[in-house]
């Protein structure tokens, strides 16, 4: 942030001079940074072995997130296949009832 606001001219600028100097400075960033580079830091591999370097209680805290996460999506997927299952349902119903 405070690169941001140094390129920014040091004065802090508006929002308007803040979002140009971030978005000139990703712009730098894209041009000096090697994709492969990126893709290292990202490896399956090390981000599991610093994963697994963090306390027991970040661990903890980062397995019960994604578990409630996965599971509460799963049942926002399941409440909307069931509405879509009974609307269906119901149009067939409708459907009979008019004789088409």
């Amino acid at each position: 942030v405070a690169s941001v606001v140094a390129s920014a001219g040091g004065r802090g600028g508006g929002p308007a001079d803040r979002l140009r100097a971030a978005v000139g400075q990703l712009r730098q960033d894209a041009q000096d940074v090697h994709w492969r580079d990126v893709a290292h830091e990202f490896a399956p591999k090390r981000m599991w072995r610093e994963f697994r370097g963090k306390s027991v209680r970040t661990q903890a805290f980062v397995a019960i997130t994604a578990y409630t996460a996965t599971t509460t999506g799963m049942m926002y997927g399941y409440l909307r296949y069931s509405r879509s299952k009974a609307l269906r349902q119901h149009q067939l119903v409708l459907k009979a009832i008019r004789g088409e």
